[in-house]
């Protein structure tokens, strides 16, 4: 079998894609969670990886990790990405399950991630990687991915319930520079606890607080059902005002000028449906 980080090494630019996933989780108890049908589960990461190969065009490697040490054979997706000009990398190996029943889903995505790093050479090797929660697909991710113009790319959220100061980062797709992430946010999922919520969205906001980053130039268009809730992520409405909002810069870490703060207050002070963020 070819490897891996010997075929992108000769592709002109390499763009790295980490999908996080759990497939069989149904003998855990993790917080907050109602989809545990490891069938379910793994037919939606399948549909998502097929989804990635076919429509992301601008990413030339996927690297799957999942963490409950579930057996599949995915050579059908390989040799579908080879097909594709791209590369998928199944990563498996058996999480601190103890841990993530305690403190909460972020913890496993976040160990997922950092033996993500050890162990795939081509994310040892990058400069950057995107990652995407599994699960759920993006819609105009070649958009998206045209639209970045940093490594670091996050979409911060201000906490309209507390201060503007306080906030989180939707950790369902991010850019990230792969030495940051080593230096700044490897070990950030250590300080999660669904329980006190303090979510490692949370966790994130707070170690990259002092950088200033802006949002992705367009809003992902995301598709796919929450385990959280059981309902879809996010409806067309939703969307519309995700994308005004990113828009207006409101999804940026960068100090916000005086109109933009006028217009948050307007929304903290009336948080009607529509508007909160």
């Amino acid at each position: 079998m070819l490897e891996f980080h010997k075929i992108c090494k000769n592709m002109a630019q390499t763009v790295i894609l980490l999908i996080t996933g759990a497939v069989n989780i149904s003998a855990f108890k993790i917080p907050y969670t109602r989809l545990t049908d490891p069938k379910v589960r793994l037919q939606q990461y399948l549909d998502s990886l097929e989804y990635a190969i076919e429509h992301y065009h601008r990413v030339n490697h996927i690297v799957f990790c999942e963490n409950t040490g579930y057996e599949y054979d995915y050579l059908q997706l390989q040799e579908k990405a080879v097909q594709k000009g791209k590369t998928l990398e199944v990563i498996s190996f058996q999480g601190n399950y103890p841990f993530i029943e305690t403190k909460g889903k972020g913890y496993g995505e976040g160990e997922i991630i950092e033996y993500a790093l050890k162990k795939s050479k081509t994310l040892q090797e990058s400069d950057f990687f995107y990652k995407l929660t599994g699960r759920i697909i993006v819609k105009n991710m070649d958009r998206v991915m045209d639209s970045t113009r940093s490594d670091n790319t996050f979409i911060f959220v201000a906490d309209l319930k507390k201060r503007f100061e306080k906030g989180r980062i939707r950790t369902l797709l991010y850019k990230v520079n792969t030495s940051l992430y080593k230096q700044k946010l490897i070990d950030a999922y250590t300080e999660v606890d669904d329980f006190k919520n303090h979510y490692l969205e949370h966790a994130f906001y707070i170690r990259l607080a002092d950088m200033p980053a802006s949002s992705f130039g367009r809003y992902p268009d995301f598709a796919g059902i929450q385990a959280t809730t059981g309902k879809i992520y996010q409806s067309k409405l939703k969307f519309i005002k995700y994308c005004l909002y990113n828009y207006l810069g409101f999804y940026s870490n960068r100090r916000k000028s005086l109109v933009q703060k006028i217009i948050l207050q307007i929304v903290k002070t009336f948080r009607f449906a529509i508007f909160q963020v």
